[in-house]
């Protein structure tokens, strides 16, 4: 199976709720990455922080002190992305920081005003390894028209 058409399968079988036709999208639950088994495992960010002011949505991370024995790296890339339900319109991160970097920034263009849901997980640089994605809540955008 791909990759692909395993995160279809995953997110159809353990993220859809309600009883047809009221069927409804639990966010919390979205997958999109999950490692293949513990070898292909690494962190996800340690006390990640989302700070939203108007359109921009800011998310810090910081370093784990705990030794582990995987692959994660300082090297790792962090992946942010971004659901405005209302609209069926989604985003990422263009380029995506290193772990190390502790944060990152996303500048939404003005249409993504309104409840968007924002998840973050982190991938190797050589796509071998990739942390359980982070679902990191509903947040809201505003739009300030400058005149």
């Amino acid at each position: 199976m791909t990759a692909m058409n395993y995160a279809m399968w995953y997110n159809l079988h353990h993220s859809i709720d309600g009883v047809y036709p009221d069927f409804t999208l639990n966010y919390s639950k979205v997958k999109l990455s999950k490692p293949a088994d513990y070898s292909t495992e690494i962190d996800n960010g340690f006390n990640v922080a989302v700070k939203i002011e108007g359109r921009k949505i800011k998310v810090t991370w910081e370093e784990d002190d705990m030794v582990d024995n995987d692959a994660t790296s300082p090297t790792d890339r962090a992946y942010c992305f971004i659901y405005h339900p209302e609209k069926s319109i989604s985003t990422a991160v263009p380029l995506s920081p290193q772990r190390s970097d502790l944060a990152l920034t996303v500048n939404l263009p003005s249409f993504f005003a309104g409840e968007v849901q924002v998840w973050l997980l982190f991938m190797s640089d050589d796509l071998k390894f990739v942390s359980e994605t982070e679902h990191l809540g509903e947040f809201t955008i505003t739009y300030i028209k400058n005149f």
